[in-house]
């Protein structure tokens, strides 16, 4: 497959521009299909780009006051405002059926070859790393209710993030909207993150919001942010 992302942010117009091949390899590992593995990785081009122009520098505040036309300071400092880059990723997951419920357990490594990346010009940058691990399963109630837990854990450089929570599915009487979903995790020491959802045919659509609950709360007064998403998925089975 083949997976473009862009993405601008921030006062400079930092911008991330993707263009990643993927392959992966499925064996089953029992005949009944009950236990199989996936293996799986993606390598590509990545451009960074940044507008220097757009930023404010101590050197150009005079008087109190910002004056765009003095010099910023910086020569010899910001030297590359447009990087080009190869990176690559692994992946593996297992699937597992035990007594009749599923179960998925898998992990990531991200940025393998440790590309360089710096606007600064320094060539012993290296983009860290990013190790990501998660277990999920699907623990039928009755006939309409399913409980969905998962726990995600990722770790780049000194950062790391732990996920733990679930949701609840309720599976509808109405033959295009198929299930509903309702949960929630706990990102330990950070936020709650709300979710709800719902099935119509072959297309998930999904609102979430986050509520902060670590010290940057003091800033945010525990306001998050709402995500709205629209999936599709192809050869659907659950």
């Amino acid at each position: 497959g083949i997976q473009v992302n862009t993405d601008k942010a921030g006062d400079g117009n930092l911008s991330t521009t993707q263009v990643l091949l993927s392959v992966a390899y499925h064996r089953k590992l029992k005949k009944d299909s009950t236990l199989l593995l996936s293996l799986g990785s993606q390598c590509g081009f990545t451009q960074n780009k940044v507008d220097f122009n757009r930023f404010y520098f101590d050197n150009q505040f005079q008087n109190g006051m910002f004056v765009s036309d003095y010099a910023t300071g910086e020569i010899g400092t910001l030297t590359d405002n447009n990087l080009f880059y190869f990176d690559c990723n692994l992946g593996a997951s297992v699937y597992a059926q035990i007594a009749k419920t599923p179960f998925w357990i898998g992990g990531s490594l991200l940025h393998l070859n440790k590309p360089k990346r710096s606007f600064m010009g320094n060539h012993q940058i290296d983009l860290n790393q990013h190790f990501s691990f998660y277990a999920k399963s699907m623990i039928g109630i009755n006939q309409k209710l399913t409980f969905i837990p998962s726990i995600l854990y990722m770790k780049q450089g000194r950062f790391s993030e732990f996920d733990l929570g679930g949701l609840v599915r309720y599976a509808l009487p109405d033959i295009n909207f198929r299930y509903f979903y309702i949960g929630g995790w706990y990102r330990i020491n950070d936020a709650i993150n709300l979710k709800t959802g719902v099935d119509y045919r072959d297309i998930h659509i999904g609102l979430s919001y986050d509520i902060n609950i670590s010290k940057l709360s003091e800033a945010t007064h525990g306001k998050g942010g709402v995500e709205l998403a629209l999936i599709y998925v192809w050869g659907r089975e659950v």
